[in-house]
């Protein structure tokens, strides 16, 4: 169950939509089938998409992007090209390497300066690549996406939101799937021949109930499996192999271990924050000179009653009593300043 993409997309509500991408996941039976088979599903729409289009080839771009790989010959096409939907916009300063694959960019898609994409690639009708976004291959955005990161071997059904730096990898995004700024689903793990098994729960076979148990997923490189209306907040970092079923939605900051989390669950991994009274007080007397010392008092968690213990009350009364010297100290400064005629600097 854990390992279908039915658990993590509502694929009946994404043919509602007309989604080109719920058939292929219907007929993987599982996610990992689906990251397999997606350099073969983004070459069928491609294929699909050059048929259906006016082809652009990379010629036919000069003077509004670079572009890279063409006039290369291929197996499939006997030169990369472009293809390019009605109002789609690609401004000046953008890239466009056709030297591995070929480029789909649907109706009005939008390229901004500074925005690489690297094919092969099929890019959905209304989606915004931002400056900044690297899309590198084997990458499929659904309709209306916004990306400003990197993206790598990634399907993405929709209405997706990558707007900011971030890098995602080897993933599935499910509807409205949405990352906050330096969001990473990380897809290697740390040394190189490390497995990548994550705990799910399964039915027995015997009827004895359900159970845990670590399933190797057989993939050298997997990220993060983000279902329908998920969300990672600013600086996420998912280890490989982290499954976020609909609607879980992860604090600022979490650092998530590869396991399966949801559906609907908001998710909290966040630091202790600790504080302390600032004890002292200073001031700069005439010339410049910094007369008065700070004195940090030892770190006590917030609402700690140690913030009211004596000696935090003889803390305070020293430091109304520097408060005193740097007013004295600022009201000679001043009344210098006037009988010399000078002003302030």
């Amino acid at each position: 169950m854990q390992l279908t993409p039915g658990f993590y997309f509502d694929l009946d509500a994404a043919d509602a939509r007309a989604c080109k991408h719920a058939a292929y996941l219907r007929d993987c039976p599982s996610i990992v089938a689906a990251l397999d088979g997606l350099h073969a599903h983004c070459a069928d729409l491609l294929e699909e998409a050059s048929r259906a289009s006016t082809i652009s080839p990379p010629g036919a771009l000069s003077g509004r992007a670079w572009l890279i790989g063409g006039g290369r010959e291929s197996a499939r096409n006997p030169q990369r090209c472009v293809i390019i939907g009605s109002r789609a916009r690609i401004e000046a300063g953008s890239t466009l390497d056709v030297s591995v694959g070929d480029i789909f960019l649907g109706e009005d898609v939008v390229v901004e300066p500074g925005a690489l994409v690297r094919g092969p690639a099929y890019i959905g009708a209304g989606c915004l690549l931002r400056h900044g976004a690297y899309i590198r291959q084997d990458v499929v955005l659904g309709e209306r996406c916004v990306v400003g990161g990197e993206l790598k071997h990634v399907l993405a059904l929709g209405d997706g939101e990558l707007p900011h730096h971030g890098y995602v990898g080897d993933s599935l995004l499910g509807f409205r799937a949405h990352f906050g700024c330096g969001a990473v689903a990380a897809n290697l793990p740390l040394f190189e021949k490390s497995s990548i098994p994550i705990p799910i729960l399964v039915e027995a076979t015997d009827g004895g109930g359900r159970g845990m148990v670590n399933y190797l997923l057989g993939r050298r490189k997997f990220g993060a499996v983000v279902g329908d209306g998920s969300q990672l907040g600013c600086g996420v970092v998912t280890e490989p192999g982290c499954l976020l079923a609909p609607q879980t939605h992860a604090y600022p900051l979490c650092r998530l271990p590869r396991g399966c989390y949801g559906p609907r669950e908001i998710l909290k991994n966040r630091p202790t924050v600790e504080r302390a009274p600032l004890t002292g007080s200073y001031a700069y007397a005439d010339g410049g000179v910094l007369v008065g010392t700070w004195e940090e008092d030892e770190l006590a968690p917030l609402g700690s009653p140690r913030l009211d213990s004596p000696q935090s009350r003889r803390q305070m009364e020293r430091s109304a009593e520097l408060d005193a010297v740097a007013r004295a100290l600022r009201r000679n400064a001043a009344a210098a300043r006037r009988s010399s005629g000078g002003g302030f600097i």
